[in-house]
């Protein structure tokens, strides 16, 4: 099943892992986990959007410009993803600029940059902030006069 998520890409994480070989095994990750990493990280940036008062999902046929970063946002955590699972050593405090800590570090970056209002410069609308009576109902009570019993006698 080809990836159909909102942002990112099988081929762009591929591009920035170029010497990894996919395909499953030993250390080699599928490109089913790199399409579940996308998905992830894709619902993740949909979190951070929401969060941050968007209007969600950013759909590439009404704001391309923002979906192509967002998808660049993506490619980047699950590549740091794919390169987790290259290594069998684990974290090293020795080791720490590896490129999965590079990528996520880059990854991590979109929250801040949507919390920034970047989505707003790129005509992503946010949604109408609620008012001093959001969650309240209004119902109508009506009072009737029941001290009057003769109205409607036979």
């Amino acid at each position: 099943m080809a990836y159909s998520g909102p942002y990112g890409s099988v081929a762009g994480v591929e591009g920035l892992t170029r010497h990894i070989r996919y395909g499953g095994g030993e250390n080699h990750p599928r490109l089913a986990d790199v399409e579940d990493w996308l998905t992830a990280r894709a619902a993740q940036l949909t979190g951070w959007i929401a969060a941050a008062g968007y209007v969600t999902p950013v759909l590439i046929a009404s704001y391309p410009e923002a979906v192509a970063v967002l998808g660049r946002f993506a490619n980047y955590g699950a590549a740091s993803d794919a390169e987790a699972a290259q290594r069998t050593g684990g974290y090293s405090s020795d080791d720490e600029d590896r490129r999965e800590v590079w990528f996520a570090r880059e990854f991590n970056k979109a929250e801040s940059w949507i919390n920034g209002g970047a989505l707003a410069g790129l005509g992503v609308p946010t949604l109408p902030t609620p008012g001093a009576s959001a969650g309240l109902q209004f119902i109508p009570v009506v009072y009737r006069d029941t001290s009057s019993t003769d109205e409607f006698s036979r």
